[in-house]
């Protein structure tokens, strides 16, 4: 009987690993079709961050003719997935911008969105450059980080 016991409750275990890892999976797979969009510009200026599963896309003009491209790793996608999942993705659009230098034109100004699935767009008012809203602050500092290396 104690041998019967004993392994019900090893299936019981491994298959409750199991669940969990198709949990953790299923969430991942949620973000693969997620582009994360940083924009800074002003009158004379334009820089635009593309940031999706394969790929990090650094627009240079305002017309997108200037493009740098790159592969992005692995790890450094799955950081930025880290960062979104913590971002409360309804507060996006009321966020309030901790500065407002830009409207003296003494910095850039900037925008960040979110596209889902290719369709949905979630957008914040525009901030200073350099001067994000706490709840997005870590992932564009990464961001940026990203599209200089």
């Amino acid at each position: 009987m104690k041998f019967f016991f004993t392994a019900f409750l090893l299936t019981l275990c491994n298959s409750s690993c199991v669940f969990n890892k198709n949990i953790t999976e299923h969430n991942t797979k949620e973000y693969d079709t997620i582009e994360i969009i940083y924009t800074h510009f002003s009158r004379g200026f334009f820089k635009e961050i593309h940031i999706e599963k394969s790929k990090i896309t650094t627009y240079l003009n305002y017309q997108k003719t200037e493009i740098k491209e790159r592969k992005i790793k692995y790890k450094e996608w799955n950081k930025c997935v880290s960062f979104l999942r913590k971002i409360n993705k309804n507060k996006i659009s009321k966020l309030i911008p901790p500065t407002n230098n830009r409207q003296t034109d003494k910095v850039h100004y900037a925008k960040f969105t979110i596209i889902l699935n290719g369709k949905s767009k979630i957008s914040s008012p525009d901030f200073d450059h350099g001067f994000p809203p706490d709840l997005i602050k870590p992932l564009i500092d990464f961001m940026l980080n990203l599209s200089n290396t």
